[in-house]
């Protein structure tokens, strides 16, 4: 009975483990590729928030991502796009 449980305490913490590790390696990926944006000159203005407006595009901080029939409103930042 003690092997078993034993056997699944390891298996928990062997998945843990994995788990921290895939975040920790996505993580500089990441930073790595925003940084490469940023030496490349894709930079633009996003907004953190936005209203309805027909034709309108502007991009949005969360994901960096242009939105479309809307304009950005609310905070700007630069943020790096993956083009």
């Amino acid at each position: 009975m003690k092997k078993i449980i034993l056997g699944g305490v390891a298996a928990i913490v062997i998945a843990v483990l994995v788990a921290i590790s895939v975040n920790l390696y996505s993580q500089p990926l990441s930073f790595t590729t925003n940084v490469n944006a940023l030496v490349d000159g894709n930079t633009v203005d996003c907004y953190s928030s936005s209203s309805e407006k027909k034709g309108a595009t502007y991009y949005d901080c969360g994901q960096c991502t242009r939105q479309f029939n809307s304009k950005g409103v609310g905070s700007t930042r630069t943020c790096a796009t993956q083009n």
